[in-house]
């Protein structure tokens, strides 16, 4: 199915992710934040894509939230939006077929923009934020339960969220409330221990070059790199300036990296950590808007980082380009998959792909 003409996941001039309602926040032709001019990458390492599903179902999507579930071993996806309407359903990936979750009891809104991630200590998976004004943290366990803890960050989409294990809290950055008010963009980090919430730079300077943390950001990604004990940020769309190609990693406090290569600026990609090589896999997104550009480009390239640089990947068969997707880590069958997204046409997608790498 393809997306309205006025594109409910359009990628607005700072190359975020964009409702219908809300218009992109800053001019088209702004260049990415902290670009420089960078060393030419080494040889990109190959890699192989396999197409596993692209059938009926799940209904085609874009921003859904996703993460992978030891527990029940399956891929958990939560809502999105599809070419109509905002969607609360619950499906799950086994590594062979999808199924639709039905739990009884009560379960979140429907809502885009989300972020689901595993909490290890307490074995279940927790959602946060979303298009739909949503303050509560969603529990996943095979069912959902809603967990309100006040005071807490205020209700927010297209922010970046990942497990931290050393501290045992799930990270939150970014976000906004809505792309028509860039004031309401976001450069906050919380942490929330499944009891409360708690406000960690409150008083660290921020954003841009000199800056001790990331700037006021939308759709960048935010994963644990396990090896490094540190998460790593990269990406994103500032207000005013575009999309980002800056990479900040965190150990309980940010700091800003600067690789001697790096992929191109760009928002809306995914990413995720592959344990067994060491490494973060970043794949797709929006890059920044050219003169005379209609859309931003969608891109389908994929980088690694190896906790010092960025290294393209080179695969003879790869998802076509695509914004706005999840990629899971799942690690009962060591690989990647990547589910759903936005087409370089603004096609809404749903097909399946997986990536078995191995160690380097």
């Amino acid at each position: 199915m393809n997306a309205p003409a006025d594109d409910p996941g359009a990628v607005g001039a700072a190359g975020e992710a964009s409702d219908s309602s809300d218009p992109p926040a800053s001019d088209a032709n702004e260049p990415a934040v902290g670009i420089e001019t960078a060393p030419s990458p080494i040889a990109p390492r190959p890699t192989t894509w396999t197409l596993r599903h692209e059938r009926s179902e799940p209904l085609a999507r874009m921003r859904p939230a996703a993460v992978f579930d030891p527990v029940r071993d399956a891929v958990v996806v939560f809502g999105g939006h599809s070419s109509k309407a905002l969607l609360a359903d619950t499906w799950l990936w086994d590594g062979e077929r999808w199924t639709e979750a039905t739990p009884a009891g009560v379960r979140p809104s429907p809502r885009q923009g989300a972020s689901l991630v595993w909490d290890a200590a307490r074995e279940v998976a927790v959602l946060f934020g979303g298009r739909g004004d949503d303050p509560a943290v969603w529990e996943w366990s095979g069912s959902w339960t809603r967990r309100e803890a006040r005071p807490g960050p205020s209700p927010r989409s297209y922010h970046a969220m990942c497990w931290d294990p050393v501290r045992r809290v799930t990270v939150v950055f970014g976000g906004c409330r809505s792309k028509k008010d860039p004031a309401s963009y976001l450069d906050e980090t919380w942490t929330w221990d499944g009891q409360r919430w708690s406000r960690i730079d409150a008083d660290v300077e921020a954003g841009g070059a000199g800056g001790k943390r990331p700037p006021r950001l939308i759709a960048a990604q935010l994963v644990w790199d396990a090896d490094r004990a540190e998460a790593v940020l990269f990406g994103g769309a500032a207000p005013g300036v575009g999309v980002s190609d800056q990479t900040w990693t965190w150990n309980g406090r940010w700091e800003r990296r600067r690789p001697s290569a790096r992929p191109p600026a760009r928002a809306g990609h995914t990413m995720a950590a592959v344990p067994a090589r060491g490494t973060v896999v970043l794949l797709s997104g929006t890059a920044a808007k050219r003169p005379g550009q209609k859309r931003a480009e969608k891109l389908e390239d994929a980088w690694e980082w190896d906790g010092e640089t960025w290294v393209e990947l080179a695969a003879e068969v790869r998802p076509p380009a695509r914004r706005d997707a999840v990629l899971v880590h799942d690690s009962n069958r060591d690989e990647l998959v990547l589910f759903s997204g936005t087409g370089a046409r603004e096609n809404m997608l749903r097909d399946t792909w997986t990536w078995a790498m191995p160690p380097r």
